[in-house]
């Protein structure tokens, strides 16, 4: 009954604003009259794009390498500031022995990224796929 009584009541709202709207008696919502979407939209475009500017004049380098090292940089400070923080909590659980599927992954992932260093000046596509491994 509750539906029922909110869906009535909607639709009596929606009927009673379309109608005065189209009387001319309202031009916009009641509760948006002073709000423009399309200000709103346009103002944080600009606010976006002023930081990205600001952003990109503070970082800019047209070298591959000076990119990559701030990407690695930024991946260990990201990685270090909550070990740095709280510590490494060993727990109560017994440790596992080294798996040779992920000494593997690990030896791999090492590969890739010594590799992508080293192609990175001459093959920037080898350099990104590598990145990705």
């Amino acid at each position: 009954v509750m539906s029922l009584v909110a869906l009535g009541g909607g639709i009596a709202l929606y009927a009673l604003l379309r109608w005065q709207r189209e009387k001319g008696a309202i031009d916009a919502p009641p509760v948006m009259r002073r709000i423009s979407g399309q200000r709103a939209f346009e103002a944080t475009l600009a606010v976006l794009s002023l930081m990205g500017r600001n952003g990109r004049r503070l970082l800019r380098t047209g070298r591959l390498q000076w990119q990559m090292l701030w990407l690695v940089c930024a991946a260990l400070v990201a990685c270090t500031l909550p070990l740095w923080a709280r510590g490494l909590p060993i727990g109560d659980r017994m440790q596992l022995p080294l798996s040779p599927a992920f000494a593997l992954l690990w030896l791999l992932g090492a590969v890739c990224a010594v590799a992508a260093a080293w192609q990175a000046k001459y093959h920037r596509m080898a350099a990104l796929t590598l990145l990705g491994g």
